[in-house]
């Protein structure tokens, strides 16, 4: 989805050295593309042909298979390397809505409500719970709306118009995961949740 890294460092074991696949697709942003093919170890990738880049523009769905196709779009996060992009996934049934990095939901207004009313499940930007979880850094560097803010402007959703909210991405630092579990029951009394290794959604 873009160069920040945890989103691409993960391209490395599909290098000799460990899978070494062969023209394998991998989807991104012409700017993702750009990075990947100008910057080693990467590039080695793309030169041996372990993957095979595929480029997509926000806006323009790619089709899967016969009922299943995602959408990208743009979302505004920190553009210090390249663009960064979300989706959303359309099945035959429902459709779902993963977008794990943004600065913050007032520049995505009014999309963000428009794309949660389209969508039956959404995994969202749940990196921090709130503001205070990192004493002594300066977290207008690394932004991200906390939890306790996306849940108080999307509980609507949840309670009025049944739509499945779960936070993703979460940093190790986030009091979602603390031991007691208190904050974590506290969010899932409001309707919401995060996700977890191993969930699937049927689409």
């Amino acid at each position: 989805s873009h160069a920040h890294i945890g989103h691409y460092t993960g391209l490395m074991f599909f290098g000799r050295e460990v899978l070494s696949t062969s023209a394998l697709p991998v989807y991104c942003s012409e700017s993702m593309g750009s990075f990947i093919r100008g910057n080693g170890p990467w590039s080695l990738l793309v030169d041996l042909g372990n993957i095979e880049l595929k480029t997509i523009k926000p806006g323009s769905p790619l089709q899967l298979a016969a009922d299943l196709s995602i959408e990208p779009f743009a979302v505004p996060h920190r553009a210090e390397f390249t663009d960064t992009i979300f989706f959303i996934v359309r099945g035959p049934q429902r459709s779902l809505l993963y977008l794990t990095d943004v600065d913050r939901w007032e520049e995505m207004d009014p999309l963000l409500e428009q794309l949660i009313e389209r969508s039956d499940i959404a995994l969202l930007d749940g990196t921090f719970h709130s503001p205070a979880e990192l004493p002594g850094r300066d977290m207008s560097q690394i932004p991200h709306p906390p939890v306790v803010e996306t849940a108080r402007k999307l509980k609507r959703y949840v309670f009025e118009g049944g739509k499945r909210i779960l936070f993703t991405h979460l940093n190790h630092s986030n009091l979602l995961l603390d031991a007691d579990g208190t904050r974590l029951v506290e969010l899932k009394d409001q309707g919401f949740d995060i996700a977890h290794d191993g969930m699937s959604f049927a689409l």
